[in-house]
């Protein structure tokens, strides 16, 4: 059975192989109704391949450098003071990116 990270990416190159052919988005949702997919879904693909001309997205590429043993250790502290507080929160006082 295929995930539905998988059945996505079959979608999209359904998609994209349409768009590319000069088929428009809503005859391309026409097309592709039998595939129960949003006509938002359908919107978003080709705009991303008339951005970009390809079907993945770049990552933005913002590690979370932040993210040490020690920074770990200062929200675990706090959280286990008063457990009520939420997680971001706590992150966000302390100016640790999440």
């Amino acid at each position: 059975m295929l995930t539905m990270e998988w059945e996505d990416y079959y979608m999209r190159i359904a998609i994209i192989g349409l768009f590319k052919s000069g088929k428009s988005a809503s005859l391309t949702f026409a097309l592709l109704r039998p595939l129960k997919m949003s006509k938002q879904f359908v919107y978003r693909t080709t705009e991303r391949c008339s951005d970009t001309s390809d079907v993945d997205r770049v990552k933005n590429d913002r590690s979370c450098s932040v993210r040490t043993k020690k920074a770990i250790e200062a929200v675990c502290l706090r959280i286990n003071r008063n457990p009520l507080w939420k997680q971001k929160i706590v992150a966000r006082e302390i100016k640790i990116n999440t």
